[in-house]
């Protein structure tokens, strides 16, 4: 009996830990709320926009999961079905209140980033609507982002040349 609950124990464990570390791979790596001049999508605008990375050398689907401009409505744009993420790549979302997919794969969030409100976000939160990071935004100059200093890393900078896509 006690041999069986310690397999039990552990199982429930790794599958704890496992589940964890999983969602933990994808973070937001960098964001643009003054991008006026440099980047552009589509459809010719240079929308605000937020990249996302996978940490880990395997895909990672994230159908489901949301991004969100306000705190409070952590489900507010449900990214869409068939969406994954490479190992240790990128995944740019526009957030130009267009809400869809065009078809060259180019995310259109339903929200717009106002870095000037001072009560907007950037929210990452998984398909059960679990905030993974949050992330007040606070003025940055004109074609300036926040980025992480390293991909996946827990340092953030102002990056006065952002890098939209790429490391």
């Amino acid at each position: 009996n006690f041999k069986f609950m310690n397999k039990i124990y552990f199982t429930f464990l790794f599958l704890l830990c496992f589940g964890f570390s999983s969602v933990a791979q994808v973070v937001i790596n960098e964001y643009s709320a003054s991008n006026l001049n440099s980047f552009t999508d589509s459809f010719g605008k240079t929308e605000d926009w937020i990249e996302l990375y996978n940490t880990s050398s395997s895909a990672i689907d994230i159908s489901g999961w949301h991004l969100s401009d306000k705190e409070d409505k952590p489900e507010k744009w449900v990214i869409p079905a068939g969406t994954t993420i490479d190992g240790n790549s990128f995944l740019i979302f526009y957030c130009s209140g267009r809400d869809l997919v065009t078809s060259n794969g180019e995310y259109h969030t339903n929200f717009k980033l106002a870095q000037t409100k001072g009560n907007e976000y950037v929210l990452l939160s998984d398909q059960n609507a679990v905030i993974q990071e949050s992330y007040a935004l606070s003025l940055t100059l004109v074609e300036h982002s926040h980025c992480r200093s390293t991909d996946g890393g827990s340092d953030w900078r102002i990056c006065t040349e952002p890098t939209h896509g790429s490391s």
